[in-house]
């Protein structure tokens, strides 16, 4: 998936596409990733004809990194 700044992180789409009537976006939770079983499973459970699910990497976890950048302090 291409993101703003010439960034991509990784992301996989379940069902129908384009004309999905609705579509489910997961996020994996902390210390997950994109490939986490119950991602999976949910995702999958979930594709129908009417429904999409995308899964998506965070870029911390695309970097290879264990948690997100600590915001600036000022």
């Amino acid at each position: 998936m291409e993101l703003p700044g010439g960034r991509s992180v990784s992301a996989i789409a379940t069902g129908p596409e384009p004309a999905a009537e609705f579509t489910f976006i997961y996020a994996p939770g902390a210390g997950s990733n994109v490939n986490d079983p119950s991602g999976r499973f949910l995702c999958r459970d979930l594709a129908s004809p009417g429904v999409r699910a995308v899964r998506f990497q965070f870029l911390y976890q695309e970097a290879g990194k264990r948690a997100p950048d600590r915001p600036a302090v000022v």
